[in-house]
């Protein structure tokens, strides 16, 4: 990694990058735009708990004073699932709304793909996370990429994630995305679940397998 680049925690001051960021690389480190058209909606979903809410666990990287990459990280994940069905989501949603969301056919895709998944894990053994209950995700600028600095993120999380209750970690990554997958089995994580779940594609949706990657830190 450049002597350049540094990594601190998730600063207030940081929150527009990261969600340009995000905006970015939404999409298996491609452009939310691939997907669904409205960045704002995705970007608050994805972001807000952390740059807003509770940043204790989240590093960013710094070259020359642009943001370079981040981890958003949590040790409670039940904590941000509470606080994005009862604080984020909505707010997001009606923002969408007020944009004409419910005009463009891309939104009803996400719609159904959000029932129908709904429906599946209604009817399956959902993860039980009480051995990871930590999660992360990780997203780097393009030119960034292959040099080491997803592994440096990675580290100063888990770092932090250490020195709270958490028992492990996990992570949630598209059985298809070949790199993701080497990247966390690379840096000692396991997969302990796996599902389906349906995404929105151009024309329709697509079931696509996911993979729970989990690390613990038991010795």
């Amino acid at each position: 990694m450049s002597a350049a680049i540094v990594i601190r925690l998730l600063a207030s001051a940081d929150r527009a990058a990261v969600r340009r960021l995000c905006g970015d690389t939404a999409d298996r480190g491609e452009p939310v735009e691939g997907f669904f058209s409205d960045r704002l909606l995705v970007v608050d979903l994805l972001t807000r708990y952390y740059t807003d809410l509770d940043r204790s666990c989240s590093w960013v990287a710094e070259s020359d004073g642009q943001l370079a990459g981040y981890v958003l990280a949590a040790a409670d994940s039940r904590a941000v699932e509470r606080a994005a069905r009862l604080r984020i989501a909505p707010a997001a949603l009606i923002g969408a709304v007020l944009r004409g969301a419910l005009g463009r056919a891309e939104t009803w895709r996400m719609i159904r793909a959000a029932r129908a998944n709904v429906r599946r894990l209604a009817t399956r053994r959902p993860f039980t996370d009480a051995a990871y209950p930590a999660h992360l995700h990780i997203n780097l600028d393009v030119r960034f990429r292959s040099h080491g600095l997803g592994g440096d993120l990675l580290e100063a999380a888990l770092r932090r994630l250490r020195q709270t209750p958490a028992a492990g970690v996990h992570a949630s990554v598209r059985a298809d995305s070949i790199r993701a997958c080497r990247f966390f089995e690379t840096h000692g994580f396991a997969v302990v679940h796996r599902d389906a779940l349906t995404f929105p594609v151009s024309g329709g949706t697509e079931l696509r397998e996911v993979l729970l990657y989990g690390l613990s830190f038991q010795h």
